[in-house]
């Protein structure tokens, strides 16, 4: 234990070392785009392996595999996000990676992000990130900075999953950071599965120059192939409906949303995992 604590803190300090400006969350996406993205997974339990959908910036140890995905926020056209990322499972830790880009011709924005994933006991796991975002605006140049997170996460029972995330902490060593586009931002979550056709989960996150927000969604599984989701955010508000199917051992989600005053929001997201055991 003494072991990954050291781990623990070493990482944070070298976390510590990137002061700069600019920097954007990851690997969650937008606020808005972040509340579409969910992944199935499931636990198990002493009676049974029970249904969990937990969204993107979860990172859990035991998955496998890939997604990719856009959200077309609110009908801009141009600025849709698109996103691509996946996880590798060793015997002794979890390697994930992601990447997303928003904008056009005039001005864009790229992040991407490599982490890893580490089990600390059988129900607590901790995960860490460092990565790069690229702003380009035409006729300035193009403009680099550090991006990070570290994540916490673990079990409760049979049937909960919990878990926080601090992204881009290097944000408070530089005052410059509060006119920052994507700044620091604290998120946390919980998912419980009700059983193995319904799961509900409930999560707040604050950035350093917003109000904070919260998201409760619900997903229902309907058969072995079709899935269906009904969510509600706070700032911006949000109602949120999708639907998922599995295709060829991964599953694809279509998502729509409706803004009172910003208007509508469309996504699309494709994902393969699989649980790998020790």
């Amino acid at each position: 234990m003494s072991k990954n604590l050291f781990l623990l803190l070493f990482l944070i300090w070298i976390v510590f070392l990137f002061p700069n400006l600019s920097v954007s969350a990851q690997p969650g996406f937008s606020r808005q785009a972040g509340r579409f993205h969910f992944r199935p997974g499931s636990v198990a339990g002493d009676s049974g392996r029970w249904l969990i959908w937990l969204p993107n910036w979860f990172s859990v140890g035991s998955l496998q595999g890939w997604y990719g995905g856009a959200v077309n926020r609110y009908g801009l056209g141009a600025l849709t996000e698109w996103m691509a990322g996946g996880h590798i499972r060793s015997a002794a830790h979890g390697i994930r990676w992601d990447a997303v880009t928003v904008g056009d011709a005039v001005h864009r924005r790229t992040n991407g992000q490599v982490g890893l994933v580490r089990a600390l006991s059988r129900s607590v796991w901790v995960g860490t990130g460092l990565g790069f975002s690229l702003t380009q605006v035409r006729g300035y140049g193009t403009s680099a900075s550090p991006t990070s997170h570290l994540f916490l996460g673990g079990l409760v029972g049979d049937r909960t999953v919990w878990g926080m995330s601090w992204e881009n902490p290097q944000a408070l060593l530089t005052q410059k950071g509060w006119y920052g586009n994507n700044p620091m931002r604290v998120r946390a979550g919980i998912a419980y599965s009700f059983s193995s056709k319904l799961c509900l989960y409930g999560g707040v996150d604050w950035e350093r120059v917003a109000s904070a927000a919260a998201l409760i969604r619900g997903t229902y599984q309907l058969n072995r192939e079709w899935s269906v989701e009904l969510g509600w955010g706070w700032l911006p508000d949000q109602l949120l409906v999708g639907v998922h199917r599995r295709l060829r051992g991964g599953l694809v989600g279509l998502g729509f949303s409706q803004d009172p005053v910003l208007g509508p929001a469309f996504s699309f997201f494709s994902t393969w995992h699989r649980d790998k055991k020790n």
